[in-house]
């Protein structure tokens, strides 16, 4: 394989070569770096690589045995190439390392994280790498870690040059002895204490003599001429009483001195420094002083950053849910985060030092087969191999619920060779997955069908025993989970898949199983059966199928719909903006998100005090105004989750934010001072809530969102009224079984256990699937349902009582088996009744309807006739143009269904506009009585519903829900055809003078303007987004050569003058375009190149376009 090297490679080597490092002594100080890191970024392999000539060797490694490899195959060399980290999600997938020896053998690698190293700013001489098996994409508080490791690792090896400084000036110092007497024990001293600088002070004559070392650290001139004041005047003012005393005491008593102090140059320069010294006696007195004169500064900020990096992992220990014990080879406790000491009912001062087994004697732990497993920690302290993924039931005296555990433990390397063996044993708690895990196992086993559920591996993961029978497969295949190639091998065989050669059904077979869309067919199952075949495949790779027995019920069955189960994962895609504030409330660090919701630059930030930030705050705490910031770096525990409004520096528009603050050493066990603070945006949920907030409390009828959790969000004060159900139960915001559950143990469902009949409620009627159905409530009302599920996730429910029209349906169908008693009172009836009501005797002609009925249909005068049959009143319709399709076929299909004692409701548009529901049923003695309602309203209602979800309400533009789900399947597109569109991302030039002289009336108007001005100079088939505030997004399909015009029109068009209000006003628009591509599976890079793009614009003048080349990089925006 090729060897890369940096343009530099020459002067790099001689930089490294000079240093002396390669093969040099391994040190503790290097190796708490690597193991540091391997912790955040939970993998098992991190190393400190060297890389020289042909080989890269490992200064510090974590998890690896070779102490070296070859160069041309490490993925250290790449790294070196760039100032950037280096990352590679997945090598597998990278065409530079797929075919790597390191990727397809041993250490077999998938992910690397790369931080190059440079001490002069120039020569990157090695990375700081963290490597694990599995694929992974590091969060960006991983990577900012990753990049605060590779400071201290260049502080280390800036220790080791003054080392070898150190070394040199003592070389030196042995040289210069011999040719002078006078400073020979000058030089000794030095070469004693490790000095660099010397000085010698002759007491007879009160000369003081310096070497040319100490005249350069002290900054002077080479004619400077030196005295005892003037070198004591150089030490800080409290550090020259110490060095006045020390000097002092070598005088009187004879007594040397070693002190560390800190130093101001003749320049100005502040510095710490070592500084030594002893008393040189003739006949009997001190005659002379001498003594030796050091830089210490490096070192001290080096010792500093691994102290403040050591109280942030130990922060991050301390906020972790799961559980982490750190125990001796014979089960001593030697520390344990605040998890696992609730966990254990144990306290981290008592704890310590003890041995695990005696401190929980009153915990009783049992295996999941019911087996009592009390030694599990003592026995991954001793052999922490055989503890790994192990599933256990702990139970507590005193304490009435039990927890399931999921144990993991990991031996460390001995520490310095002082070996001492400890081992990691993580304790994370898998309650809510274990029950979780039981409720589907009930599911499957209550489902009417055979179900199997193979995992991504494709492994038998699931099934519930009536797969197995209608398999017919052997006991074996389920006891040992057996692959989707094992099962489809044995069928095949066996014949299930017809005649033929066995592998190639097989082949034919998995042809249907890989394809990512779902599948239905039918097949011959063993004696003589039929199977219908209903196969979906999951996201993460895995095969859910459900197998119906259809012999006698092939006609007539109705498909069963299964819910999957939702795999909660946590966001790890929610990008937070992050502070760090020092004691005096100085900014420390920030990233890049932190200085965009604030409003300025990341580098304008660092150093800047917190009262100095130019933003308006609206915050308020127990009912007073509050700045979190402020109340963040006086009392850190005091913000949490607080909710703010900030309007960023120099912009009008404001922002909501949730703020969370911690000190990062929170017992001064280290005497640190700082405290991060976290922010995430939330105003587009703010906002979003607000809407659908004002829109639930003005749509008819009961109305309750639940969100994609299945947790109730929000509902309406008339759902309280239709469903009867107390306040406080729905304040709660429970999970939608939960009121399955109280519905059913009030009766709405009829007799049985409460429990089951909300299981099989919530498996009829699967939220993620539209539904209507009426049905009755325990106190004798009727109910309208729907169910309507959104695309982002979660689902509305409609709920509206109908029990007055029910009501009428009965009064109706009992009038007519009476009609020849009450026919006056009947028609009184139908007259008051809200919806149209029909009705039509056994022979299909029309009896009896009301005014409701004429009005809802519009039917023209003398059309409606008693005798009239249901074809001859739709064929008037057809000849009128409202009704399109087969009338006697429609008219036969309604028959069959009446015939069949099934009541047939259906909802459609009358060309009229309105949107009518129809209810026809049966009547006992043959007939049917048809119910018309006009629904338009409620329709109308959900109609704005799902617009106000997807659109901008200012623009009518799309806001971005709807561009973020149009640019993922612009990319799916992509993936399958290569390039087909791109994405131009535009920022309104000169926009805020406008609101800032004219008001928001004025530049809102200019908004709607600016959206009619983007649509004329687009085509109909492209999206135009607002993306917020003076930001704006469109989406290009299959332009080609032509987006260059399009954007130049664009820029054209806004640049003339709008008139708004009275007001005449020009602004202008910068355009950066990317295009569409599918060589990524991830829209971040598509949108990155075109904010790249963009802000070239902004920085070469404004009021233009350009497209994203090779030649940008992200350093264009910072």
């Amino acid at each position: 394989m090729e060897v890369s090297q940096p343009p530099n490679e020459s002067d790099r080597l001689k930089a490294l070569h000079a240093l002396q490092i390669l093969h040099s002594e391994r040190l503790p100080e290097f190796d708490a770096v690597v193991e540091a890191v391997a912790t955040v970024f939970e993998c098992p392999i991190s190393l400190i690589s060297i890389v020289d000539k042909d080989q890269q060797w490992f200064k510090a490694k974590c998890g690896l045995d070779a102490d070296s490899t070859s160069r041309d195959v490490s993925f250290c060399q790449h790294a070196i190439l760039s100032d950037d980290l280096f990352v590679i999600p997945d090598a597998r997938k990278d065409a530079r390392f797929r075919d790597n020896p390191l990727v397809t053998g041993d250490p077999f690698i998938r992910f690397y994280a790369g931080c190059p190293i440079s001490i002069d700013g120039k020569n990157r001489l090695g990375t700081l790498c963290v490597i694990d098996r599995e694929p992974r994409s590091p969060s960006d508080a991983q990577l900012a870690q990753l990049k605060r490791f590779g400071k201290i690792v260049e502080g280390l090896i800036k220790s080791h040059r003054a080392e070898l400084q150190v070394q040199d000036a003592l070389d030196k110092a042995e040289a210069e002895s011999r040719l002078a007497t006078q400073e020979s024990e000058l030089l000794e001293e030095i070469a004693t204490v490790s000095g660099v600088g010397g000085w010698e002070l002759d007491l007879d004559t009160n000369q003081l003599i310096w070497t040319d070392k100490t005249r350069e650290l002290h900054e002077v001139d080479a004619d400077f001429v030196p005295s005892v004041d003037t070198a004591l005047s150089f030490y800080a003012p409290d550090g020259r009483e110490i060095i006045s005393d020390a000097v002092a005491r070598g005088i009187e008593e004879g007594i040397g001195w070693d002190v560390e102090l800190p130093f101001i140059t003749a320049k100005g320069n502040e510095l710490w420094v070592r500084a030594a010294g002893r008393p040189i006696f003739e006949n009997g007195r001190v005659c002379r002083l001498v003594g030796a004169f050091q830089d210490i500064t490096e070192r001290l900020m080096s010792e500093k950053a691994v102290r403040s990096s050591e109280a942030v992992q130990r922060t991050t220990l301390e906020t972790l849910r799961e559980g982490i014990l750190v125990l001796s080879a014979t089960g001593r406790i030697q520390s344990l985060n605040p998890a696992a000491a609730k966990m254990l009912g144990l306290t981290a001062k008592t704890a310590a030092g003890q041995n695990v087994q005696d401190l929980i004697a009153n915990i009783r732990f049992q295996t999941e087969d019911g087996k009592a497993d009390d030694d599990v920690l003592t026995r991954a302290a001793k052999l922490p191999h055989e503890v790994n993924n192990h599933i256990v039931k702990m139970n507590r005296s005193g304490v009435s619920s039990s927890v399931w555990l999921r144990i993991d433990a990991n031996a460390t390397a001995s520490a310095g060779g002082a070996g001492l063996d400890l081992t990691v044993v993580s304790l994370a708690d898998i309650t809510e997955t274990k029950l979780q895990a039981e409720t589907l196992q009930v599911v499957f086993d209550n489902i009417h069908g055979g179900l199997v559920y193979y995992d991504e591996n494709r492994r038998l993961a699931a099934n519930n025993d009536y797969f197995q029978q209608l398999l017919k497969l052997p006991e074996e295949f389920i006891d040992t989970k057996a692959s989707l190639q094992e099962v489809a091998g044995f069928l095949a065989r066996r014949g299930d898949f017809g005649p033929g050669d066995p592998d190639q059904l097989i082949k034919e077979r998995f042809s249907v199983f890989d394809n990512p869309e779902p599948h239905v067919y039918e097949r011959a199952g063993p004696d003589d059966t039929t199977l219908e075949i209903r196969g979906n495949p999951t996201p993460s790779g895995g095969l859910v199928t459900s197998i119906f027995d259809i012999t006698e019920r092939k006609r007539t069955e109705q498909s069963l719909k299964i819910s999957e189960a939702v795999n909660r994962a946590t966001l790890a895609a929610v990008s937070e903006g992050i502070f760090l504030f020092d004691s005096n409330g100085i900014i420390q660090v920030c990233n890049p998100a932190a200085a965009a919701m604030v409003g300025y630059r990341a580098d304008e930030l660092v150093g800047m005090a917190v009262q100095d930030l130019d933003v308006n705050i609206q915050c308020s705490l127990n009912g007073q105004h509050c700045d979190p910031f402020v109340l963040a770096v006086d009392d850190p525990d005091f913000v949490t989750d607080l909710i703010a409004s900030i309007t960023p520096h120099d912009c009008e528009t404001s922002i909501w934010l949730r703020v969370n603050a911690r000190s990062i050493d929170p017992s001064e066990e280290f005497g640190l001072k700082g405290v991060v603070v976290s922010m995430a945006d939330i105003t587009e949920t703010k906002a979003q809530a607000d809407q659908l907030q004002i829109i639930f409390d003005n749509v008819p009828g009961g109305f309750a969102y639940f969100d994609a959790g299945h947790q109730l969000a929000f509902y309406n004060d008339e759902l309280i009224e239709t469903l009867q159900v107390p306040r406080d139960l729905l304040e709660q915001k429970l999970h939608l079984l939960d009121y399955y559950k109280f519905n059913a143990q009030r009766g709405d469902y009829g007799p049985g256990d409460p429990e089951v009949l909300a299981l099989e409620r919530f498996k009829a009627y699967p939220p993620d699937q539209p539904h209507a159905f009426e049905r009755s409530t325990s106190d004798g009302r009727y109910l309208d349902i729907r169910s309507t599920p959104l695309p982002s996730g979660g689902f509305i429910y409609n709920f509206f009582d109908i029990s007055e029209r029910r009501r009428m349906e009965e009064k109706i169908a009992e009038s007519e088996r009476q009609a020849h008693l009450r026919g006056d009172e009947l028609e009184a009836i139908l007259a008051n009744m809200r919806q149209g009501v029909s009705v039509f005797d056994k022979t299909g002609r029309l009896s009896l309807w009301n005014q409701q009925y004429l009005e809802i249909f519009g039917k023209p005068e003398g059309e409606v006739r008693k005798g009239a049959s249901l074809v001859e009143l739709i064929e008037a319709e057809k000849a009128r143009g409202e009704f399109d399709g087969d009338v006697k076929a429609h008219v036969m299909d309604l028959m069959i269904q009446l015939s069949a004692g099934d009541v047939v409701r259906s909802k459609f548009k009358h060309p009229s506009g309105r949107v009518v529901s129809a209810v026809h049923a049966p009547m006992p003695g043959g007939g049917w009585i048809g119910t018309h309602e006009d629904i338009t309203s409620q329709e109308l209602a959900a109609e704005k519903i799902e617009y106000a979800a997807h659109h901008d309400m200012l623009t009518g533009l799309a806001n971005r829900t709807l561009f973020n789900k149009t640019l993922d399947e612009a990319l799916d597109r992509a993936i399958l055809s290569e390039h087909t569109g791109d994405l131009l991302l535009l920022d309104l030039d000169r926009f805020k003078p406008v609101n800032d002289t004219y008001g928001h009336d004025v530049g809102d108007e200019i908004l709607k303007q600016v959206a009619e001005r983007m649509k004329a100079c687009v085509r109909s088939t492209d999206l135009i987004a607002r993306l917020g505030g003076d930001e704006f997004a469109i989406i290009l399909n299959c332009t080609g050569e032509h987006t260059a015009e399009i954007a130049a029109r664009i820029v054209s068009n806004i640049e003339q003058p709008f008139t708004a209000l009275g007001h005449t006003v020009s602004i202008g628009v910068s355009v950066g375009i990317s295009p569409i591509f599918g060589e990524t599976e991830d829209v971040s890079p598509i949108i990155k190149q075109a904010d790249i793009a963009l802000y070239e614009v902004k920085k070469n003048g404004r009021n233009g376009f350009r497209f994203f080349d090779g030649n940008l990089t992200e350093a264009t925006v910072n």
